[in-house]
C-alpha cells in the first residue's frame, strides 16, 4: 500500500512537472506574440505619424506659398503707388531743384 502511495505522489509531481512545463511553453508563446503585435503596433503608429506630419507640412508649404504670394503682390502694388506719386511730383521737384540752382 506505500508503495501505491509512493507511485501517485510521483505521478502526480510529474504531472504537475508536465503542466507546469506547459505552461510555460504557452506563456513564452503569448509574451513572443505580445512582443510581435507590439512591434507591428509600434511600425504602423510611426507610419501613421510620418505621413500626417507630411501631410501637415505639405499644408504648411502651400500656406506659406499662398501668403508669400499676398505679401508680394501688395508689395509689387505698394511700390506702383510710391512710383505714380513720385512721378507726379518730378515735375515739381525738377523744377524746385532748377530754382534753387539758378537763384545758387
Amino acid at each position: 500500500m506505500a508503495q501505491d502511495a509512493v507511485k501517485k505522489v510521483i505521478s502526480a509531481e510529474k504531472s504537475a512537472e508536465d503542466k507546469i512545463a506547459l505552461a510555460r511553453e504557452r506563456a513564452k508563446t503569448i509574451v513572443a506574440e505580445a512582443e510581435k503585435t507590439g512591434r507591428e503596433m509600434l511600425a504602423e503608429a510611426e507610419s501613421s505619424a510620418e505621413a500626417e506630419v507630411k501631410s501637415r507640412l505639405s499644408r504648411a508649404d502651400g500656406e506659406a506659398e499662398r501668403l508669400a504670394g499676398e505679401i508680394q503682390k501688395k508689395a509689387i502694388d505698394e511700390a506702383e503707388k510710391l512710383r505714380t506719386l513720385a512721378a507726379g511730383r518730378m515735375d515739381k521737384a525738377a523744377a524746385f531743384i532748377a530754382e534753387r540752382v539758378v537763384k545758387g
